[in-house]
């Protein structure tokens, strides 16, 4: 996998942008990847939840009431996009961006893609 991730962190917070490439795996697949990563940054049982994001497959990664103390909140949105964008800096055909839970709400209604 090729990542390319900006990280932005304050008092109340944080905001993770990453650009990847995942081929021949399904948003279903890539979701659940990011749910389950080694050591359960999720917890134990996250909830996946699929939606439409500027048109693009989407889903949400939210952490269950398990989740370890040093990722508290760490929630994640995840897009896939229709083709795998490419210039000298950056190779993407996912963006990934992880977040405190309590943000996700204003990045959903803001956050606008045009690949």
């Amino acid at each position: 996998m090729i990542e390319n991730a900006d990280r932005y962190t304050g008092e109340d917070g944080f905001l993770e942008v990453t650009g990847f490439v995942v081929e021949g795996v399904s948003l279903a697949g890539v979701c659940a990847g990011e749910a389950n990563p080694f050591g359960d940054v999720y917890g134990r049982n996250p909830d996946i939840r699929y939606f439409k994001q500027n048109g693009l497959d989407a889903c949400l990664v939210l952490p269950s009431a398990d989740q370890p103390e040093p990722a508290l909140g760490r929630s994640a949105i995840l897009v896939r996009l229709p083709k795998t964008i490419r210039n000298a800096e950056v190779q993407a055909n996912h963006i990934r961006v992880l977040t405190s839970k309590n943000f996700l709400k204003d990045i959903l209604a803001t956050m606008v893609i045009q690949p």
